[in-house]
């Protein structure tokens, strides 16, 4: 959420893992509970993000986030989206069409939603030092999906390796 920060508003994060926002946006007259996602690899013509609370089969709701934010990286396109304007299970974002017709459009870059004190240009650092932390060397740009489109930054790190067991069930170092 640097880029919020970057534009005027404060952003913490709450202590925990309990609570179903990533973090806390206060522009000077409120504060507001905000869903961060992120997505990485377009599928099916366009880029998409789960409007699903994670471990659980039912989406956000007003009562649980007041924003979703959701960042195309490759495109360094953020959008920000009521909650109330959430679809059942998922975003689909075209930053990648020119002139889109897409209902969430209209939420690409407005950050004044937030109560962002002016659009300023997004800054470039924070898209390379992700690229540099979890992207391959080789992804420059949109590629071909591994497996899913739509990551937080958290569950995008390196899959986990499992360990051989022997047959008695001791571990195999």
């Amino acid at each position: 959420m640097y880029q919020a920060a970057e534009r005027g508003l404060t952003v913490s994060k709450p202590f925990g893992d309990s609570a179903p926002y990533d973090v806390i946006v206060d522009n000077g007259k409120r504060l507001l509970r905000v869903q961060v996602r992120c997505t990485h690899v377009p599928n099916s013509r366009c880029f998409r993000v789960s409007t699903r609370l994670h471990g659980d089969s039912r989406s956000f709701t007003p009562d649980d986030i007041d924003f979703l934010v959701a960042w195309v990286v490759p495109y360094n396109a953020w959008y920000i989206v009521p909650a109330r304007a959430l679809p059942t299970n998922e975003l689909k974002l075209f930053p990648h069409v020119p002139n889109s017709t897409s209902r969430t459009e209209r939420y690409r870059e407005a950050w004044r939603l937030l109560g962002a004190k002016a659009e300023t240009e997004p800054s470039l650092a924070g898209v390379e030092r992700y690229k540099k932390s979890w992207l391959p060397p080789s992804a420059s740009g949109p590629a071909p999906a591994p497996n899913s489109a739509s990551h937080t930054l958290a569950s995008a790190a390196a899959p986990r390796r499992r360990r051989k067991r022997k047959r008695n069930g001791a571990k195999i170092p």
